[in-house]
């Protein structure tokens, strides 16, 4: 008998397992019992005819009473031409006609098919009804979620009570539309070369946010200036800000930085497509080591969490001007994780997530009114309108206020180190979406 952490099973953890063993058996009897009758037949050539497919698909498994059901082709640009969708589901007699061709190999020789089982759906049981405890059960915990609810924003606005005004006021900001309809392909963010629907909201905030950046980019810079000025996009993804703001501005060139390779191959893409590839360079990097040697402005549209202070940091620490609008605060609650090699690990929380070498509250403006629980606390209440949310809803003002505070937290980061200019701007287009704040700053 295996030995599990050194010791032996004794006889009651044998008698344990042993009825165990037999609940598994039951189940895997249970599943023979409903063997599938389909089988999917999948990687054929897509430019054979319906007919040759089902021809084919009949020899191969010599069997005249099967019925085969050829997918059709999906609607999407590059399907064009193709006759199918590259599979089919084959229908048998019977279970054990279709365990037979799970197995077969006759499939290997035409054009490198593949075969896999077809589960059937199987219908969910009739929902039990539930009793008049379980009913009070979930009431009580209901009415218990209420109250953490309810004392959470108490605290935070005892909180926001206790921070007071703000030193910097929000600015409702004016703009200078573009006509996106005179961009050179795979400039326009709605267009296939950003990834967004043509229309949907998000395609026209995101267009919104680069007439933003733009407009602040020359108030900023006057046109004379502007022809020498290098922008660095921190954080660029696939070049959403970068690419039209390289295009839109007059800038003499854009440094696109950020840690995914893969979304830098695109953004280059994207680039050779408008034009803009002499324009335009990148740099894979984490925003800690990036070089911004003759860079005059920093860039960043809904950099995660702590990414967008890094941005803010790399500006400061040259001296250069910058123009920010930050996303998802409550990550930056979360501490980063660092592999052995010393790169970042993880998904997008982890890189969302504040280094050692950040602390919060960012100003001294604010830490002297509220320590890192409080921050913390201050995060996870400006993240509820972080989003398009009910502008209504107690939750949503209440969050607008807390997120108004971090950004100016940020801000007052910025003047504590000598940027005489600073102002919070707020993004028009944006339709009641949280991410509108547009940060800016500048040392004259």
């Amino acid at each position: 008998m295996r030995r599990i952490y050194g010791k032996k099973k004794s006889g009651k953890a044998m008698k344990i397992a042993a009825f165990i063993h037999l609940l598994g058996l039951a189940a895997v009897q249970s599943l023979i019992s409903v063997a599938p009758t389909k089988v999917r037949v999948s990687n054929i050539d897509w430019f054979l005819s319906t007919g040759e497919v089902e021809s084919q698909i009949r020899k191969v498994f010599a069997d005249d009473s099967i019925k085969v059901e050829v997918k059709p082709p999906r609607r999407n640009k590059r399907d064009e031409g193709k006759l199918h969708s590259g599979s089919a589901i084959v229908v048998f007699s019977d279970e054990r006609a279709a365990a037979r061709a799970l197995t077969s190999t006759a499939t290997s020789s035409i054009n490198q098919w593949r075969i896999s089982e077809v589960m059937e759906k199987v219908e969910e049981p009739t929902k039990k009804e539930v009793s008049p405890e379980r009913v009070l059960l979930r009431q009580e915990r209901a009415g218990r979620y209420a109250r953490q609810r309810a004392r959470r924003a108490s605290s935070i606005d005892d909180l926001l009570d206790a921070i007071g005004e703000a030193p910097i006021e929000i600015e409702s900001m004016s703009v200078e539309g573009i006509d996106f309809g005179c961009a050179p392909p795979g400039v326009d963010p709605a267009s296939t070369g950003g990834g967004l629907k043509l229309g949907s909201k998000r395609a026209t905030r995101k267009r919104a946010s680069i007439e933003a950046f733009r407009t602040a980019i020359r108030q900023l810079f006057p046109s004379t200036l502007l022809s020498e000025l290098k922008v660095a996009d921190l954080g660029s993804g696939t070049g959403n800000l970068a690419i039209p703001l390289a295009w839109a501005t007059g800038c003499a060139e854009m440094l696109a930085v950020d840690i995914y390779a893969d979304s830098l191959a695109r953004l280059l893409a994207r680039a050779q497509e408008a034009g803009l590839e002499e324009k335009i360079t990148v740099e894979c990097s984490d925003i800690l080591d990036v070089n911004l040697a003759g860079v005059g402005m920093v860039v960043s549209l809904h950099a995660c969490g702590a990414a967008s202070d890094l941005a803010m940091e790399a500006a400061v620490k040259e001296g250069i001007s910058f123009a920010i609008s930050p996303c998802c605060i409550g990550k930056v609650n979360f501490e980063r994780s660092v592999q052995e090699s010393g790169e970042v690990s993880g998904g997008n929380k982890d890189r969302a997530g504040k280094p050692a070498s950040l602390s919060y509250p960012r100003s001294r403006w604010l830490s002297d009114k509220i320590n890192i629980e409080d921050y913390t606390l201050l995060a996870k209440a400006a993240d509820a309108a972080d989003g398009a949310g009910d502008a209504d809803s107690d939750w949503f003002r209440r969050g607008r206020r807390a997120k108004g505070i971090v950004e100016v937290d940020r801000l007052m980061f910025a003047r504590e180190r000598g940027y005489g200019a600073v102002r919070l701007l707020e993004m028009p287009g944006m339709d009641g979406y949280g991410k509108q704040e547009l940060l800016v700053g500048s040392l004259r």
